[in-house]
């Protein structure tokens, strides 16, 4: 599977788990009726799934595979802590709202995790490939002109600086 299919699958799962919590605030949880802190947790957590899934979709349209071995390792490494960032945010949401806890272990190796992926597949977007050096390009034509020696009409010795008449002004 290549990297943009795994985001994409991942992207439209992570999607779907928003929406399914979505739906879960609205017909079992009911935050808006709880305390402002209760409310902010169930939120909170509800947007941490649509941020990880937003970042998987981005990225499924734009990712190739990088032209190093090193650069590809690193991609696939991001693309493991951000699927593990899915699965993390989507638990934190299960389970630190409804136990009336703050941060968690969980929802911070989530965050954390989708920011270390992040991390890593833009410093590997910018890894190149070793460019081989271009054949030197030959300094004679076969008119026996070198690239120096020809200029444009009006740009002789007299035109270096002076008007075409050659009277410097």
């Amino acid at each position: 599977m290549t990297l943009a299919r795994l985001h994409r699958a991942a992207g439209l799962l992570t999607l779907a788990a928003f929406l399914l919590t979505g739906a879960a605030m609205k017909l079992v949880y009911h935050p808006s009726r709880l305390p402002d802190r209760e409310h902010l947790l169930f939120v909170s957590r509800h947007i941490y799934i649509l941020g990880n899934a937003v970042a998987h979709l981005a990225l499924a349209a734009y990712v190739a595979p990088r032209p190093t071995r090193g650069a590809r390792a690193v991609q696939r490494t991001g693309s493991g802590l951000l699927a593990a960032s899915s699965l993390l945010l989507i638990a934190a949401f299960a389970a630190e709202p409804v136990a009336g806890r703050d941060r968690t272990l969980v929802s911070s190796l989530g965050l954390y995790s989708l920011l270390a992926g992040a991390l890593l597949h833009s410093g590997a977007a910018g890894v190149r490939a070793r460019r081989h050096p271009r054949a030197p390009v030959p300094r004679s034509s076969s008119s026996g002109a070198t690239r120096d020696s020809v200029r444009a009409p009006g740009a002789g010795a007299a035109g270096r600086g002076h008007c075409a008449s050659g009277d410097g002004g």
